[in-house]
């Protein structure tokens, strides 16, 4: 939290074994009050005592708000990657977001298992879309209010 300029970004590509349909961008962060809700959920699954939250000064709007615009701006560039699921705007409680107390996200940027996305992320030109939706988000974090 020290540092205030800095983002962090885990990019990655999802898949899923058992469903090939699935597809689309999903975009993930986390919150102080998701992250102290899960990690209870857990405690007491090992019987373990109600705890205070551990995870604290999450900037959680700026985190909401980075999600956000990485969501919005790589959907600008590749609109066919939109998640054809419930949600793709997720707050969830992944380590990567939990234990790095900076303004982070991760992106999955399509379902290696389905054949569109597949297709999309490893065509050379596809890249270039997403890498600029996720530049423009950064920009657009720091730059424009």
């Amino acid at each position: 939290a020290q540092y205030e300029d800095a983002l962090y970004l885990s990019i990655h590509c999802n898949a899923l074994d058992d469903d090939a349909s699935v597809s689309g961008l999903q975009v993930f962060y986390l919150t102080g009050a998701t992250a102290y809700v899960r990690e209870n959920e857990l405690a007491m699954d090992r019987d373990l005592a109600k705890a205070s939250p551990v995870y604290r000064m999450y900037q959680d709007e700026s985190r909401r708000r980075l999600a956000g615009l990485v969501h919005e701006s790589i959907l600008e560039q590749l609109p066919s990657l939109k998640y054809q699921g419930q949600k793709s705007l997720i707050d969830e409680n992944y380590a990567v977001l939990r234990e790095l107390n900076l303004v982070n996200v991760l992106i999955e940027l399509g379902f290696i298992s389905n054949d569109h996305d597949r297709s999309l992320l490893t065509d050379p030109a596809s890249q270039q879309q997403m890498a600029t939706g996720i530049a423009k988000a950064v920009y657009h974090y720091y730059c424009l209010p």
